[in-house]
């Protein structure tokens, strides 16, 4: 895309949340370099058995990582926080993104205020499990138990399950690039840079606002309920072994209370 193309983001990534975001960033046209321990590495790169070991990627890390540029560098070294200050005038870097925990900001020298100080209008986005005053690390799984998706998912009366996709991990990174846009836009606007702190365990809950808004002002208990809906009623009828149809429409009960004939 040519309106980002003139801008660099460096970013300091692991796992999933990250490495998605700055993947979409990449796909915008933002030239994206993300570091890795020169020793460990993205513990991304040898899940599953498809790993390509010269390489040491395997499919997973290599969709989420896409078009981006790869550098090892050790920051818990002093020589490493040199270089990587260096790479932040050098580059005169628009973006910085981390996962790390934050109680490693300013061990590893990637804080906000030593970043601001290299370079005045910088973004600084921070991606924590449960916010910048927590060091509880989190994991998808972890954030849909605790944020309330898996009480949502599965089997009326059977056990909590998880959604079929990471959605913690990409709905954190969705809200993470509607962020720095407004954070590129206000820096257009005032030349400012700014500080972002995003929460995976905020982002998961705010996906909850519907079952919340039931629960807090009606009492409603809104727990699993299969292919069911409060408000719908969908069904399925299978064809073949091969064929699953899906139908669905307002139940007669939620029209009728709205001044609705019911065989509208």
């Amino acid at each position: 895309m040519e309106l980002f193309k003139n801008l660099t983001v460096l970013s300091l990534e692991q796992a999933t949340v990250l490495p998605y975001l700055t993947f979409r960033l990449a796909q915008d046209g933002m030239q994206v370099i993300r570091l890795e321990h020169p020793v460990y590495g993205d513990p991304n790169r040898m899940i599953g058995d498809n790993v390509l070991s010269e390489e040491r990627m395997n499919a997973y890390f290599l969709c989420i990582n896409a078009g981006k540029k790869d550098l090892t560098l050790n920051l818990a070294e002093a020589e490493g926080q040199k270089i990587f200050h260096t790479l932040i005038r050098e580059l005169e870097v628009d973006i910085f993104a981390t996962n790390q925990l934050p109680k490693n900001y300013k061990k590893l020298g990637i804080d906000y205020d030593t970043l601001k100080s290299l370079r005045s209008d910088i973004i600084w986005l921070g991606v924590t499990g449960f916010g910048p005053d927590s060091n509880e690390g989190a994991y998808d799984p972890i954030l849909q138990a605790r944020g309330g998706l898996m009480e949502l998912t599965g089997e009326g009366g059977g056990d909590p399950q998880v959604v079929g996709i990471p959605l913690p991990d990409m709905g954190t990174s969705e809200h993470a690039y509607g962020l720095l846009m407004k954070a590129l836009y206000k820096r257009q606007a005032t030349g400012e840079g700014s500080c972002i702190n995003m929460a995976m365990f905020e982002s998961t809950v705010s996906w909850l606002t519907v079952p919340i808004t039931l629960t807090a002002s009606f009492g409603k208990t809104i727990s699993r309920r299969g292919n069911t809906h409060e408000f719908f009623c969908p069904g399925f009828r299978v064809s073949n072994q091969q064929r699953l149809c899906l139908f669905g429409g307002w139940k007669r009960s939620a029209m009728e209370n709205h001044g609705v004939p019911g065989d509208v």
